[in-house]
């Protein structure tokens, strides 16, 4: 069985992980990327998308079971539709998912920078469906780290769509993925990512430390970094994280946001502000998949909400 070969989506009746509150709708699989660190291309095989009436109709029946926000999930989402007959983009799919009644809020798994374009941009300004979070898939900031992983952006892109993205989104936050001490990442590469992680501000970021992939071309390149330096960068780095993470919820003190409920514990009520911030609000009464307004304030490093109304 050659996955390669398999160029069209399954179509499955439903591929839905559900949570109590949100539900995940796969929209596509594989990736054509090949990017010298992972082995996503030889697991899953070359990028194919669901075809858009198939993902349209799960997300309304979803929507009929009480569902208030869907969060689209694949390998890379920005490719979507490039492979099918179809002629609908990303884009479009987007625009037809925050066009169906009864969805309130739509998220995104995760999104490479170069797939950002203009009209990207445009749906997350003027869209109030769309929720102000993105989680990118950043893995480096530094070019000559970039070109050797053959990510297919360098970090004028990334600095030009991210701060391109925060000039126009009200209120929007990023998370990153970033893998540190890459095969001939020497200290000056490591530091031009912190640097630029540091410019363009994260609310979170997941760090790995990067490691050896059987038959991947990173695998084979020379001047590997050595464990301790390895752990050094990510500790330097996971500093700049617990920096910016603070300067970010201090950002958010005395806004107003809608929070979706998920859990009910100890008189507490935890959501997810809209742009993705882990919230505590005093239980007044309230059911899981509520939508409420608050208020937000900070206490002892957590961020609070006060009711301000239920919607």
């Amino acid at each position: 069985h050659n996955i390669f070969e398999v160029s069209k989506y399954p179509e499955l009746e439903f591929s839905t992980m559900r949570e109590m509150s949100r539900a995940y709708v796969k929209i596509q699989d594989g990736c054509n990327e090949f990017c010298s660190y992972c082995k996503i291309p030889f697991a899953r095989g070359r990028s194919r998308s669901r075809g858009i009436e198939s993902i349209l109709n799960e997300i309304k029946i979803l929507i009929c079971e009480g569902y208030k926000e869907i969060i689209l999930i694949g390998i890379n989402l920005g490719v979507y539709g490039e492979d099918l007959d179809e002629g609908n983009d990303f884009e479009d799919l987007l625009e037809l998912v925050t066009k169906i009644d009864g969805v309130e809020r739509v998220r995104l798994g995760s999104i490479y920078p170069d797939k950002i374009n203009d009209r990207f941009i445009d749906i997350m300004a003027k869209n109030s469906k769309m929720m102000p979070h993105l989680h990118i898939s950043l893995q480096s900031c530094d070019d000559e780290i970039l070109k050797l992983m053959r990510r297919k952006y360098g970090t004028d892109l990334i600095l030009n769509r991210l701060l391109g993205l925060k000039q126009k989104v009200k209120d929007l936050e990023f998370t990153a993925d970033v893998i540190v001490g890459f095969p001939q990442e020497k200290n000056e590469n490591f530091e031009n990512t912190y640097n630029l992680i540091s410019k363009i501000g994260f609310s979170n970021l997941h760090i790995f430390q990067y490691s050896d992939r059987e038959n991947t071309i990173a695998n084979k390149l020379p001047n590997k970094v050595g464990a301790i330096e390895k752990k050094r960068r990510a500790k330097k780095l996971e500093g700049l994280k617990k920096e910016m993470e603070k300067k970010s919820k201090e950002k958010n003190i005395g806004k107003r946001t809608k929070v979706l409920i998920e859990t009910l514990k100890n008189g507490f009520i935890y959501g997810y502000t809209e742009n993705y911030h882990r919230i505590k609000v005093i239980d007044s009464k309230y059911k899981i998949n509520e939508v409420v307004e608050v208020e937000i304030y900070l206490k002892e490093g957590k961020l609070y909400g006060e009711e301000t109304k239920k919607i």
